[in-house]
């Protein structure tokens, strides 16, 4: 499924947790030319040891697990250390525009490494290296959150507006769930009665950050104000577009009508694309900088910077 793509990289493939070596070797033997394993569990090191012999000198070991970057750029923060620069040792940074600095390659079983990926490239280490193109495998229920083609039952939360304008995403297949390892438990299978899908099936996903996603006219900064944007106003399902934004910033109503919305318009109606446009339109006003969702925003963010 990601061969043909990776054997034409020449920037840093990495695969988080390799185990044995079962994916790597596929992928080495179809002559994708180097791969960087992060991994620390010590009987696949092992085993990873004795790949690198039948591959040698294609192949780096390095025991980290990268499901768990955001500990290990937080305690970065605070002890003033360098690690995450010895993880990314080799990886080239570049623009925003240039074609991906990084592949990785994996399994990833929950949100939790989406949210950290988001808010490093948005502002922390991460935000260095320009886009990371990914080869994931996921839950399918999880790959609805990033698959506009998807068929929608639920509307969607911030989270999944935010990715589905972030990202590009391919769908290149599905595996059988028993392939990965841990197995759900019994408890989690009984919980998870709405994704039964999950029980059965990996979905195998390309995701890769828009090119046009940051220009002259919208920062990362900007992309931070955004995600706000949509935590406040998609928290239920019931928010009212001309009402919400007129506690901002009074008076825009008539703005927003132009635009063709109306007094009854939800924010739950809209497309991410459309959720997008509407912020930029609204950071554009000349009220805007000096509105009360300015104000807050930009104290919150300071303060976790802080």
């Amino acid at each position: 499924m990601i061969v043909n793509d990776l054997v034409k990289k020449t920037s840093f493939i990495l695969e988080i947790n390799p185990g044995y070596g079962y994916v790597t070797d596929e992928l080495l033997e179809n002559k994708v030319p180097y791969i960087h394993l992060y991994e620390t569990e010590p009987n696949y090191i092992e085993s990873l040891k004795l790949l690198s012999k039948k591959y040698p000198d294609r192949i780096s070991i390095r025991p980290y697990n990268l499901l768990t970057l955001s500990k290990i750029e937080y305690k970065d923060r605070i002890k003033k250390s360098e690690q995450m620069d010895v993880i990314f040792q080799g990886a080239i940074k570049k623009s925003w525009n240039d074609e991906p600095s990084m592949h990785i390659i994996g399994a990833v079983p929950s949100m939790k490494f989406f949210y950290y990926l988001r808010n490093s490239i948005l502002s922390q280490y991460l935000s260095n290296y320009g886009r990371i193109s990914l080869y994931l495998a996921i839950l399918p229920s999880m790959s609805m959150i990033f698959n506009e083609s998807a068929e929608q039952t639920t509307r969607l939360n911030a989270n999944a507006t935010f990715f589905r304008t972030f990202f590009d995403c391919e769908m290149l297949g599905s595996l059988p769930r028993c392939a990965f390892s841990p197995m759900p438990s019994d408890r989690a299978n009984k919980k998870n009665k709405k994704y039964r899908e999950d029980m059965d099936t990996m979905n195998v996903v390309k995701l890769i950050p828009k090119s046009d996603f940051f220009n002259a006219h919208f920062s990362r900064r900007d992309a931070e104000l955004f995600h706000h944007f949509l935590a406040i106003h998609l928290k239920r399902a019931d928010i009212r577009i001309i009402p919400a934004l007129e506690k901002w910033i009074p008076d825009c109503g008539p703005r927003l009508i132009k635009l063709n919305f109306h007094i009854f318009t939800k924010f739950s109606e809209l497309s991410p694309t459309e959720m997008l446009n509407l912020f930029k339109t609204f950071q554009s006003w000349p009220e805007y900088k000096t509105s009360v969702f300015s104000d807050i925003i930009e104290d919150i963010m300071e303060r976790r910077l802080d």
